[in-house]
């Protein structure tokens, strides 16, 4: 099982999730993918992370799930998923007005920024 395995994460969506490379890499253009995203057929999960429309819609933590797993796909490996968000993944109680972001801790000195993600830099 690879690190961007869905399955990995404790939640294997529907559709596999897509990366924006991968997706043009199969021959969608750029404006294909635009017009899909508004149409609903291809649903944006975070910044270059998509998938086909799920069949049914998703609970909150089901959510955070799906955007960990679109998440652990664009991050590097030395990132391990912390906070809040490993709590969703072990069924622990939280508060669900936290689930915007996707916590992660990293092994690095420079702090990185993204709106999807909220990231925390230790020695690991």
């Amino acid at each position: 099982m690879d690190r961007g395995d869905p399955a990995r994460v404790g939640f294997a969506p529907m559709n596999q999730i897509k990366l924006t490379a991968e997706l043009l890499a199969e021959g969608w253009s750029s404006a294909e993918l635009e017009r899909m995203a508004r149409s609903g057929e291809l649903q944006r999960i975070r910044r270059g992370a998509y998938e086909f429309a799920p069949a049914r819609s998703l609970e909150r933590r089901d959510q955070h799930r799906r955007l960990i797993a679109a998440t652990l796909r664009l991050t590097s490996v030395d990132s391990v998923i912390s906070h809040i968000s490993a709590a969703v993944l072990h069924h622990l109680p939280i508060w669900s007005d936290q689930l915007e972001k996707v916590h992660v801790t990293r092994n690095q000195l420079a702090e990185a920024r993204s709106a999807a993600m909220c990231t925390f830099t230790r020695l690991l």
